[in-house]
């Protein structure tokens, strides 16, 4: 699906401009955000879909924050705009990344981080581009790692792209690869660590409106006081 240029310059305003008081992790964030990293083959994509349908926000796959990523590249007024008002805002470990590369990838990894910040203010399901380690000091997201075994995910890709066994186990490891090193400076500083997802499902017996129950429920769980855990124990 085409996104028009002046369509994702409007959200970017909309988002960024429009709600003067929000600030990265406030109390007074209302809407969810949540990272859904996957492994490809483990139906991550169609349960972010879901998910944001449930949680009534935006779901942000490659193709929309992507062109996020070219509109904050482009514009420069835009960009000023938002460094001005959100430039403090970003952690420095985050910065520190940034600041040894030159080229053009470092420079879509310094919009990409602008990109989950502008994101992260209204609300969100961001689905890979690492945003769970670039949302990582920010207490609203909720970050998930949705995993499955190598035979059931090639069973999926096989009827999926109708290709043998052999193929889609090829095309697993080589997507599952690109996707890890997608950012390199940032998983140089953070490797694949499980410890950065507050939840990780086993796709390989969940279709994806179950997994969408398994988070919510999740969600649901991390918000409430420690009080009442302790009294349901």
């Amino acid at each position: 699906m085409e996104i028009h240029h002046h369509a994702v310059t409007a959200l970017v305003e909309s988002v960024c401009f429009d709600h003067p008081d929000h600030v990265q992790g406030s109390p007074m964030q209302t809407h969810p955000v949540v990272t859904l990293s996957r492994k490809y083959g483990a139906n991550g994509s169609k349960t972010a879909e879901l998910l944001a349908q449930r949680l009534a926000v935006r779901c942000y796959g490659y193709t929309l924050l992507d062109s996020i990523v070219s509109t904050l590249k482009s514009n420069k007024h835009l960009t000023k705009r938002f460094d001005e008002k959100y430039v403090n805002t970003l952690d420095d470990w985050i910065l520190s990344l940034l600041t040894g590369g030159k080229g053009s990838q470092d420079e879509y990894l310094k919009c990409l981080v602008k990109a989950v910040t502008v994101i992260s203010k209204d609300g969100g399901v961001i689905i890979g581009r690492a945003a769970h380690l670039l949302l990582a000091n920010n207490p609203a997201v909720f970050r998930v790692m949705i995993e499955g075994s190598l035979e059931v995910r090639a069973k999926r890709i096989m009827e999926r792209e109708n290709v043998a066994l052999a193929t889609a186990k090829k095309r697993i490891a080589e997507v599952d690869n690109e996707r890890k090193e997608f950012v390199r400076g940032v998983y140089q500083h953070f490797p694949n660590d499980l410890t950065h997802y507050d939840l990780v499902i086993n796709s390989d017996r969940l279709e994806p409106a179950q997994m969408v129950d398994i988070i919510q429920f999740a969600m649901a769980q991390r918000d409430k006081p420690a009080s009442s855990h302790r009294e349901a124990a």
